[in-house]
């Protein structure tokens, strides 16, 4: 019988800038990392990378059991397809980290409650290949691109998630993914859906008279909020919504501020976010048809930035211009350049 050898595993080494929180069943953060909470993360992240050159896969519960699987379920798995890596945890050194577990501004309606702490420190994962066609450095790149323009695990609208890795890579898997489904000539909008196409970038300096704390990022959170009050329709769709029955997510993830230069250089705050191009349906509740909300995106993520440029120091803005080449978006992002 021929046996068929697997490419061997590789392994990286994660250390938090921020707090992280994966949560258990119990939605507490602090007993350990829940390895579900990072391999959700890696796929929503692959889903916004594929999307950004194949809208129509990535979106969730848009295939049948029985067809054959996306771009990003050929990774990641669905229903009848096996996932093709397995991540096991390795060296573990995350502590709990103490948090505000109740954080209330003045005239705020209700406070943030954390049900626990988070974790911080660093630890290993070993990405382990399934399947013999599989390069585990995909993965390595992918948290590359996290540690560089996102947050990994859960809440990182609450300001969790900021990581970085010792890791030397080159991106050229994920460059040659994107440039091959590019090359398909599949096309269409976002449907709503998060991609490189409709996102937005930030790294800045935070300015805040009080001292710049985990309270800063609730702080320009309200901020932001009170940048769009004159328009609750679009206030409720970009920046979030709890009603009753009804829940919008904000589409904007703040971090709370990391370290600079190992901690000589000034503290700062990372913002991502996105806009669709199209808005699939506004709730009923919002008083203003999906139209309305699409010949709003441009003024509203131009108020985001203005506002942060005009309140905090050194933005470092970006965002893809309607009509460029995403994969070379990507490259920007990731700062290589013309590749």
């Amino acid at each position: 019988m021929l046996t068929l050898e697997l490419p061997t595993s590789q392994s990286v080494k994660i250390t938090t800038r921020t707090p992280l929180w994966t949560g258990d069943i119990d939605t507490h953060a602090d007993k350990a990392l829940q390895m579900p909470g990072v391999m959700g993360s890696l796929r929503w992240w692959w889903e916004v990378l594929v999307r950004s050159v194949h809208p129509q896969v990535g979106e969730p519960g848009a295939t049948k059991p029985e067809s054959d699987p996306d771009a990003v379920e050929a990774i990641f798995g669905k229903t009848g397809y096996r996932r093709r890596f397995r991540l096991i945890l390795r060296e573990n050194n995350l502590k709990a980290m103490t948090i505000q577990k109740s954080i209330s501004l003045p005239n705020s309606r209700k406070p943030w409650v954390f049900r626990s702490d988070a974790l911080k420190g660093d630890f290993s994962l070993d990405i382990q290949p399934l399947d013999r066609d599989f390069d585990p450095a995909l993965i390595v790149e992918l948290l590359a691109f996290i540690m560089k323009r996102g947050m990994l695990g859960a809440r990182p609208q609450m300001g969790f998630g900021m990581i970085s890795l010792a890791a030397t890579l080159d991106g050229s898997r994920i460059m040659e993914r994107l440039l091959s489904l590019r090359a398909s000539g599949i096309s269409g909008p976002d449907r709503g859906l998060p991609s490189l196409r409709n996102m937005f970038f930030a790294d800045f300096e935070p300015i805040d008279a009080q001292g710049i704390t985990e309270l800063t990022t609730f702080r320009i959170k309200r901020e932001i909020r009170e940048a769009f009050r004159a328009n609750d329709a679009l206030r409720h769709y970009f920046c979030g919504f709890i009603q009753q029955n009804l829940r919008i997510g904000s589409k904007m993830m703040i971090s709370r501020p990391y370290d600079t230069k190992g901690g000589a250089g000034p503290k700062k705050i990372r913002l991502y976010g996105w806009y669709p191009h199209q808005v699939v349906a506004a709730p009923a509740e919002f008083g203003v048809p999906s139209t309305v909300l699409d010949a709003q995106r441009a003024g509203a993520v131009l108020t985001l930035r203005k506002l942060l440029q005009s309140q905090h120091r050194n933005l470092q803005w970006n965002e893809m211009v309607p009509g460029d080449n995403p994969v070379k978006f990507y490259s920007n992002l990731m700062g290589w350049g013309e590749k």
